[in-house]
């Protein structure tokens, strides 16, 4: 097994194992999540933002830190953030919640979405029904769902239709072609195109290249990774993107909202 490949399944049985963690019942947990006002519909959103700019729709990712690149932002406060993130123009803001490799928390979520400033989508190594309900719970408007974490289409279909119930938009994330047909083929409705190889770790931007074209007008496209210049920008809304996740890029620099603001700037967006 390939290094990158190991650390993404240490992440994973390390998420299994702080199953027995838990010190709140499911039952406790799903009423939490119902009793959280539902958040405004996502995908209504980022087409929105995507016509009205003729650019895909931004979600700009909060992250302290990633194992590949160490720390990023070690003090960085999510709402502060957040806030100039909106700022900038984005349309959603990622929150990397995982505590052992990036440095996260829920407690980030819940603050960005008390702020008010962006709707949050929960970045994570989501597994069952409790992530669910304790990302809404949190405040998350959607959640990360990976295809090679769910091998058995019955699954992943499922845990598609657990997360709509709870109000939830399911992001469910593809980083091959075949694993993109699966997500669509599941009723993913927004499905991101994750252009790093999960085996190397090394960015395949042809990844995107045709996808709109193989699963329909109907879901909303999100291109991830390798994002960093305003041309990549320009690129994928040629190539049919509803909107495009960008977080190292953005963490990078001592002044993530300022980073922002100059890559829709570069790519002819923003204020006129």
């Amino acid at each position: 097994m390939s290094e990158p490949n190991d650390i993404l399944f240490r992440i994973v049985a390390d998420k299994r194992v702080r199953r027995g963690e838990r010190t709140v019942p499911l039952s406790e947990m799903r009423q939490r999540a119902e009793a959280t006002p539902p958040p405004p519909p996502v995908l209504p959103l980022l087409r929105r933002t995507r016509m009205a700019s003729l650019l895909p729709a931004v979600i700009a990712e909060f992250k302290r830190r990633s194992p590949s690149a160490g720390w990023l932002h070690k003090d960085g406060d999510p709402v502060t953030i957040a806030a100039a993130y909106a700022r900038a123009g984005a349309a959603m803001v990622s929150v990397l919640t995982d505590g052992p490799f990036f440095g996260g928390s829920l407690d980030d979520l819940s603050q960005v979405a008390a702020s008010g400033h962006l709707l949050p989508l929960r970045k994570d190594f989501l597994l069952d029904e409790y992530d669910l309900c304790a990302s809404r719970a949190a405040g998350a408007a959607a959640v990360l769902l990976i295809v090679r974490l769910f091998p058995d289409p019955g699954e992943l279909r499922g845990m598609i239709a657990a997360a709509r119930g709870l109000g939830l938009s399911a992001l469910v994330e593809a980083h091959t072609r075949v694993e993109a047909c699966a997500a669509c083929n599941a009723g993913a409705q927004l499905i991101g195109i994750n252009h790093r190889d999960l085996s190397t770790l090394k960015i395949n931007m042809d990844l995107s290249a045709g996808l709109r074209g193989e699963l329909g007008p109907e879901p909303v496209l999100v291109a991830e990774s390798g994002l960093r210049r305003g041309s990549d920008l320009v690129l994928m809304a040629e190539r049919g993107m509803d909107a495009v996740l960008v977080g190292e890029a953005l963490m990078k620099d001592p002044d993530p909202g300022t980073a922002l603001h100059r890559l829709i700037a570069d790519a002819g967006g923003g204020p006129k």
